[in-house]
């Protein structure tokens, strides 16, 4: 695992956000049946990862494949 800065750490998440969010929010919005708590939950859940220290965050190449 290699060390991240924490712009690079909020880039990737801003890359992530912006290619991956709706599907999220769909599949949140299927859990929860509820569009306003699966917005809130996934905003959180991207805060969240933002406040992580970088140096716990951990490396992986592309999206992570639901089977």
């Amino acid at each position: 695992m290699s060390e991240r800065s924490t712009e690079q750490i909020r880039e990737l998440l801003d890359s992530l956000y912006r290619a991956d969010s709706g599907r999220i929010l769909a599949t949140l919005i299927r859990l929860l049946g509820d569009f306003d708590l699966a917005e809130e939950a996934m905003h959180e859940a991207f805060a969240a990862a933002l406040s992580l220290q970088p140096a716990t965050m951990v490396d992986f190449d592309g999206p992570i494949q639901s089977h």
